[in-house]
């Protein structure tokens, strides 16, 4: 009898043990039917005495075969028992969730900004320029054609140095500027000042070496985006703004063409030329971006008013019989142009940029020109026209902030 009693006492505590575990499995199964995953099934009758041997001890770590995984974080299943997660709240914050659209575009490895809010950029424009002009003498002399005279400034290449900027404002409005200045570069500049008999007989040709010249422009534009398309893949902006353009040209020498001969050594200053264009300028930007680095650009500006200043001095000219002191030639008049560019720009860092484009700057002109104005007797005459020219290349880089 004394050698059973331990046995039966194990029996009635597994007996009470086993009894307490089945009604906590069913009041669970009652109160969360449908939380876990199994349908909430109740475990077999002495399923729980190995789950609860096989479980973690007080202070180990929970594995999956005695663990529920619930919103990232881990729970003990009781042994025996039917687990009850415990839930997190989620977070459901919209503001601080990007949109598809936007998170493409931040894992790109070189995102781009559709208008960056400012940038800065400096380059090297080499062109080639010409101002020409002429006008009609016709009413001081009847032997006189028309043109009277006509004077070019042909072939001049100068090298400028140019910084531009722009900033991008509140609903797609943007503002840009440019100043450039430069010196002539090259040898081919030549200055050909020719002069005319009725029905156009030429009587006077004459070349000169254009061996200086200066040049300065400033742009000012506002404009605003009207068409962005595909996350500024393709985008279409209009401006308006104003140009300062001034050309100065000097020349030396003098060649006869018609009897072939030099009358006058290089060293010496024959004529000044300064052009002056204040002008207004309407137009539209065209942009084409085929991917994340590389996006190429039309710039077209019409110039529907300019007003034209030009001062053109005769050195050799200067006596109180003749032209008078210099400036002894003097142009005011008004007219239009046009001015366009094509370019592209490449993302070597996502700051740094590269830029390249060809421009052609094109301005037209008539009115009045004044001969002798410093002397007692000027004289008035019709300006049929003038214009300069200007196309080259510009290349240089850009900072994006």
């Amino acid at each position: 009898m004394d050698q059973k009693l331990p046995s039966l006492l194990c029996f009635l505590i597994v007996f009470v043990i086993s009894s307490l575990a089945h009604g906590q499995v069913t009041n669970a199964q009652t109160r969360d039917d449908g939380i876990l995953g199994n349908g909430g099934s109740m475990p077999q009758d002495g399923d729980w005495l190995n789950n609860w041997l096989s479980g973690p001890l007080p202070g180990q770590p929970v594995t999956s075969r005695n663990a529920l995984q619930t919103n990232s974080v881990t729970w003990p299943v009781s042994p025996g028992q039917r687990a009850v997660p415990k839930r997190l709240p989620v977070q459901n914050d919209e503001r601080k969730r990007p949109s598809l659209k936007r998170a493409s575009s931040e894992n790109r490895l070189y995102r781009r900004t559709d208008l960056p809010d400012m940038y800065l950029g400096v380059g090297l424009v080499a062109s080639t320029g010409a101002t020409t002009w002429n006008h009609d003498a016709t009413s001081s002399s009847t032997t006189l054609g028309n043109p009277s005279s006509e004077l070019t400034y042909e072939n001049v290449g100068t090298t400028a140095l140019e910084f531009n900027g722009g900033m991008t404002l509140r609903d797609a409005f943007f503002v840009r500027g440019a100043v450039g200045f430069g010196l002539t570069t090259g040898s081919d500049a030549n200055f050909r000042d020719d002069d005319f008999l009725a029905g156009q007989t030429l009587f006077s040709s004459t070349d000169s070496v254009i061996a200086d010249s200066d040049l300065f422009y400033l742009t000012l534009d506002a404009g605003r985006e009207i068409i962005n398309v595909r996350d500024s893949e393709l985008t279409l902006s209009l401006f308006a703004g104003y140009q300062y353009w001034t050309e100065t040209y000097r020349a030396y020498g003098l060649y006869n063409r018609l009897t072939g001969s030099k009358t006058q050594a290089d060293s010496t200053a024959v004529i000044e030329n300064q052009v002056q264009w204040n002008s207004v300028r309407v137009g539209a930007i065209g942009t084409y971006r085929p991917n994340d680095r590389l996006e190429w650009m039309l710039d077209f500006a019409f110039v529907p008013y300019t007003a034209m200043h030009n001062e053109d001095s005769h050195l050799l000219r200067t006596a109180s019989n003749d032209l008078g002191p210099a400036p002894n030639v003097i142009m005011d008049g008004s007219g239009y142009g046009y001015e366009w560019a094509v370019g592209m720009s490449y993302l070597v860092t996502p700051r740094i940029s590269a830029t390249l484009d060809f421009r052609y700057w094109a301005l037209m002109s008539d009115g009045e020109i004044t001969l002798g104005p410093n002397t007692a007797t000027p004289s008035v005459f019709p300006l049929n026209d003038l214009d300069s020219f200007r196309y080259g290349v510009n290349a240089g880089m850009k900072y994006s902030f």
